[in-house]
């Protein structure tokens, strides 16, 4: 379940980039998401955090776009780590993003409490 704002945003940049990477506007071998991926192994403590990494890590090498889409579905507690860890945010464009916080800030935040 989705409990903060937080978990909202990382949910509907998830869905956002998926969108694009289904049309083929992006790409996860994108070298900025190689970089963000080294940026998040950089800074997260801890063994959850670690192993979200490491599952980024593998679903990129790999290409596994089924597991990234997959990861939209699911509400559970390691769903939503690793959303809110997703280095593929990169891949929003400065509108995309806008336009995601406006949904959180605004009548999407319903949803944290269904």
């Amino acid at each position: 379940m989705l409990r903060t704002t937080k978990d909202l945003r990382g949910k509907l940049m998830l869905l956002r980039v998926v969108a694009l990477l289904e049309d083929g506007s992006v790409r996860l071998d994108d070298p900025a998401v190689a970089e963000s991926l080294e940026g998040l192994k950089r800074e997260v403590t801890g063994p959850s955090m670690w192993n979200s990494v490491e599952l980024w890590e593998r679903w990129i090498r790999t290409k596994d776009r089924a597991a990234i889409i997959a990861l939209q579905e699911r509400d559970d507690e390691t769903s939503i780590r690793l959303r809110n860890l997703s280095p593929l945010n990169v891949l929003l464009s400065e509108n995309d993003r806008i336009e995601i916080l406006r949904e959180v800030h605004g009548p999407a935040r319903a949803l944290l409490s269904a």
